[in-house]
């Protein structure tokens, strides 16, 4: 009934506070084992041996773990086993829609499974692929007289394939800018956003400030939780092609 909500009484997996209670036992076991909680994120615990790190990372109820040697994996494998009950699903492949190949000469994460899911979900897998698929100017207008339609699945698709940009007012119906990033962690890409801003920019070199201090933002979270891994970043470089963005970026008066 569109007037009508349910009010959940019961998890799946019991009570509504069950998960709080498990996080709270579990965070307790671990602390009390040498293991001490991420600065930005409460639920990565990491337990340093001399030169080498074990890291662990909750999720609900599922627990990823690993370390720069497998002995202490080993370790952390049969301190759980020896305080809860719990099952070992071996190396991780897949989590989060995220495929995860692990060899010697390194790990390789893709999203090969989740675009060919996007392509049978929308009766596209057997399309020829373009570089252009349409302008990416064109001002699409709302058709006043038109009969209204379920926009949720143009949403849900064109959301599935969102990329990285910045632009300066292009939406032309509010005049909205978009601003879009990518942070590096040496020459890989770790990080990449584009989100509509929630205010107007007015002016092309105001959008990039706007682009510019949350790419900012984003590299002193990167920093703060690269420092629970052990490494430690003074000096950072972020890149603009914007001249009049750098120049109101290194402005005094904005650091005041």
């Amino acid at each position: 009934h569109p007037s009508h909500v349910y009010k959940l009484k019961k998890a799946l997996y019991g009570l509504k506070q069950a998960p709080r209670a498990w996080y709270d036992e579990l965070s307790k076991f671990l602390l009390q084992n040498h293991f001490f909680k991420g600065t930005i994120d409460p639920t990565l615990f990491i337990r340093r041996f001399q030169d080498d790190i074990l890291v662990v990372q909750v999720y609900v109820d599922d627990i990823i773990f690993g370390s720069t040697h497998p002995r202490y994996t080993q370790l952390f494998s049969d301190l759980m086993k020896s305080r809860f009950e719990m099952s070992m699903m071996g190396e991780m492949t897949f989590f989060l829609g995220l495929q995860v190949n692990q060899s010697p000469c390194g790990i390789f994460i893709n999203q090969s499974k989740y675009v060919l899911e996007i392509l049978n979900k929308y009766g596209m897998a057997s399309c020829d692929p373009v570089g252009t698929p349409m302008e990416i100017k064109d001002k699409l207008d709302l058709d006043q007289n038109g009969t209204p339609i379920d926009a949720t699945k143009y949403h849900s698709m064109i959301g599935a394939l969102i990329f990285s940009d910045a632009d300066y007012a292009g939406c032309k119906d509010t005049f909205k800018s978009t601003s879009g990033g990518a942070q590096f962690l040496g020459e890989k890409l770790v990080r990449w956003s584009s989100k509509k801003k929630d205010c107007m920019a007015l002016s092309t070199a105001e959008a990039e400030y706007m682009s510019l201090s949350a790419c900012c933002a984003h590299v002193l979270w990167m920093r703060t939780q690269l420092m629970d891994y052990g490494f430690h970043f003074n000096k950072i470089p972020i890149y603009c092609d914007s001249k009049s963005a750098i120049a109101i970026s290194c402005n005094p008066v904005q650091h005041s």
